[in-house]
């Protein structure tokens, strides 16, 4: 029995579908790669927040808030906004690791689901 796309608390299927139409194979490849890469990211943006490095971690969270919002995850693209910006003036380090806490929170449920849609 296949899992209805209405149990996901966090992927916008209506959004990616304006994209993928009915080729979800696509959006199970995007789906995969974005689980790497997004991985990556985070041990880069943990590495950047251990260094007090706020110029990579603005680089990284740019980078990073647009690949969630081209998925449709405005929630954590907000966020990650706000890491940006607060990379950019310099904001003490534990506010933007405050920030990135709730990211990674989100992050994980968001892969989960990416997960469990891949495995359906």
């Amino acid at each position: 029995m296949e899992q209805s796309i209405f149990q996901y608390k966090h992927l916008n299927f209506a959004h990616l579908q304006s994209y993928f139409k009915d080729n979800m194979d696509k959006m199970g490849d995007l789906f995969r790669m974005f689980i790497k890469s997004t991985t990556e990211d985070e041990k880069q943006l943990n590495l950047n927040l251990e260094k007090g490095d706020y110029e990579n971690l603005r680089v990284c969270a740019h980078r990073l808030k647009s690949a969630y919002k081209y998925l449709g995850l405005f929630e954590v693209g907000k966020i990650l906004q706000e890491v940006e910006d607060s990379a950019k003036e310099k904001l003490p380090i534990t506010l933007i690791e405050s920030k990135l806490k709730a990211v990674f929170l989100l992050q994980a449920e968001i892969l989960e689901e990416m997960k469990n849609y891949l495995n359906r």
